[in-house]
Protein backbone atom coordinates (compact mmCIF):
# COMPACT_ATOMS: atom_id res chain seq x y z
CA UNK A 1 0.00 0.00 0.00
CA UNK A 2 1.29 3.46 -0.85
CA UNK A 3 0.10 7.01 -1.35
CA UNK A 4 0.42 8.73 -4.72
CA UNK A 5 1.22 12.37 -5.45
CA UNK A 6 -2.49 12.78 -6.26
CA UNK A 7 -3.45 11.97 -2.65
CA UNK A 8 -4.70 8.46 -3.50
CA UNK A 9 -4.03 5.23 -1.65
CA UNK A 10 -3.00 2.32 -3.89
CA UNK A 11 -3.52 -1.13 -2.38
CA UNK A 12 -2.09 -4.13 -4.26
CA UNK A 13 -2.54 -7.80 -3.43
CA UNK A 14 -0.81 -10.65 -5.25
CA UNK A 15 -2.82 -13.86 -5.47
CA UNK A 16 -1.48 -17.22 -6.67
CA UNK A 17 -4.73 -19.22 -6.46
CA UNK A 18 -8.33 -18.59 -7.36
CA UNK A 19 -10.06 -17.58 -4.15
CA UNK A 20 -13.85 -17.36 -4.25
CA UNK A 21 -13.94 -15.08 -1.17
CA UNK A 22 -11.42 -12.60 -2.62
CA UNK A 23 -14.09 -9.89 -3.12
CA UNK A 24 -15.10 -10.21 0.53
CA UNK A 25 -11.48 -10.03 1.67
CA UNK A 26 -10.76 -7.01 -0.51
CA UNK A 27 -13.87 -5.22 0.71
CA UNK A 28 -12.69 -5.76 4.30
CA UNK A 29 -9.29 -4.31 3.41
CA UNK A 30 -11.05 -1.38 1.74
CA UNK A 31 -13.08 -0.67 4.88
CA UNK A 32 -9.99 -0.82 7.11
CA UNK A 33 -7.98 1.46 4.82
CA UNK A 34 -10.89 3.90 4.46
CA UNK A 35 -11.29 4.05 8.26
CA UNK A 36 -7.63 5.07 8.54
CA UNK A 37 -7.65 7.46 5.53
CA UNK A 38 -11.28 8.71 5.24
CA UNK A 39 -10.46 11.64 2.94
CA UNK A 40 -8.42 9.70 0.39
CA UNK A 41 -9.48 7.89 -2.76
CA UNK A 42 -8.59 4.19 -2.53
CA UNK A 43 -7.67 2.20 -5.61
CA UNK A 44 -7.30 -1.54 -5.20
CA UNK A 45 -5.68 -4.17 -7.43
CA UNK A 46 -5.44 -7.92 -7.20
CA UNK A 47 -2.70 -9.24 -9.45
CA UNK A 48 -3.24 -12.89 -10.20
CA UNK A 49 0.03 -14.78 -10.67
CA UNK A 50 -1.31 -18.35 -10.60
CA UNK A 51 -0.82 -21.08 -13.17
CA UNK A 52 -4.53 -21.93 -13.54
CA UNK A 53 -6.78 -19.66 -15.57
CA UNK A 54 -8.08 -16.81 -13.46
CA UNK A 55 -11.78 -17.22 -12.72
CA UNK A 56 -12.12 -15.16 -9.56
CA UNK A 57 -14.74 -12.47 -9.39
CA UNK A 58 -13.75 -8.87 -8.71
CA UNK A 59 -17.04 -7.56 -7.37
CA UNK A 60 -19.85 -7.96 -4.91
CA UNK A 61 -23.28 -6.97 -6.19
CA UNK A 62 -26.13 -7.31 -3.75
CA UNK A 63 -29.39 -5.45 -3.37
CA UNK A 64 -28.04 -2.72 -1.06
CA UNK A 65 -24.28 -3.14 -1.52
CA UNK A 66 -21.95 -2.89 -4.50
CA UNK A 67 -18.17 -3.10 -4.39
CA UNK A 68 -15.42 -3.85 -6.94
CA UNK A 69 -11.68 -3.75 -7.45
CA UNK A 70 -9.34 -4.14 -10.40
CA UNK A 71 -8.31 -7.73 -11.16
CA UNK A 72 -5.29 -8.24 -13.41
CA UNK A 73 -4.14 -11.63 -14.68
CA UNK A 74 -0.36 -11.36 -15.01
CA UNK A 75 -0.53 -13.60 -18.09
CA UNK A 76 -2.42 -10.82 -19.91
CA UNK A 77 0.24 -8.15 -19.35
CA UNK A 78 2.57 -7.16 -22.24
CA UNK A 79 5.72 -8.58 -20.61
CA UNK A 80 8.06 -7.73 -23.50
CA UNK A 81 7.04 -4.07 -23.33
CA UNK A 82 7.44 -4.00 -19.55
CA UNK A 83 10.98 -5.39 -19.87
CA UNK A 84 11.93 -2.48 -22.16
CA UNK A 85 10.71 0.10 -19.65
CA UNK A 86 13.04 2.27 -17.61
CA UNK A 87 10.60 2.09 -14.68
CA UNK A 88 11.86 -0.40 -12.06
CA UNK A 89 8.28 -1.30 -11.13
CA UNK A 90 7.54 -2.32 -14.73
CA UNK A 91 10.62 -4.54 -14.82
CA UNK A 92 9.58 -6.25 -11.59
CA UNK A 93 6.10 -6.87 -13.00
CA UNK A 94 7.67 -8.31 -16.17
CA UNK A 95 9.60 -10.77 -14.00
CA UNK A 96 6.32 -12.06 -12.61
CA UNK A 97 5.02 -12.74 -16.13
Amino acid sequence: MFETECNEIIHIEFQSTNDFIMPIRMSLYYALIKAKYPDKKIIQYVIYIGQEPCYMKNAIEEEDFTYSYRLIDIKNLPCEELLKSKNPGDIIMAGLC
